[in-house]
């Protein structure tokens, strides 16, 4: 009997074990889901190519004050990863981008010129979205909001020089 119990423990230790993902296979809302809740993504930023080296990345930031880089091309780190941020980190950038008045800025900053990266930034606030496309000319107030998400994934996007 008691061999049968260990066998039968073995089995679910192995049993458990199998489901263990590796945080390469799963995407930013999973990773950044707690304990089987949904878990709300507020801010998105996603930096595109261009014809040089320009870094490629998307950045996801969750109402858990967590967030999710996905590093594509010319970052520091590529692949999914994820980090937790400081707690009320997310409740001080979603003030800020409303101080910023965020809803009031146009959804598509386009220009006739070629070879620039362009940046798509969202805001999810409660019942209010926007998605904003900034390829060039857009204001200088939306350019340091932008900045504002970058600055947390610093680290990953920075190309160490060996």
């Amino acid at each position: 009997m008691k061999n049968l119990s260990l066998f039968c423990l073995t089995i679910l230790l192995l049993g458990a074990c199998k489901n263990t993902k590796n945080v390469t296979n799963l995407n930013s809302e999973q990773i950044a889901n707690n304990a089987g809740k949904v878990v709300k993504t507020i801010f998105t930023l996603e930096k595109t190519a261009c014809y040089g080296t320009c870094p490629v990345y998307q950045l996801n930031i969750f109402e858990n004050d967590s967030l999710t880089f996905a590093g594509e091309r010319f970052v520091g780190k590529i692949g999914l990863h994820s980090k937790k941020l400081a707690k009320g980190t997310v409740a001080q950038l979603s003030k800020t981008f409303r101080e910023a008045n965020f809803f009031a800025f146009k959804s598509s900053y386009e220009a006739n010129i070629s070879d620039l990266p362009t940046t798509i930034i969202a805001f999810n606030d409660e019942s209010k979205k926007l998605k904003i496309t900034d390829y060039h000319g857009s204001p200088e107030t939306l350019k340091k909001l932008e900045q504002l998400l970058a600055n947390l994934v610093a680290d990953e996007v920075q190309v160490k020089k060996e």
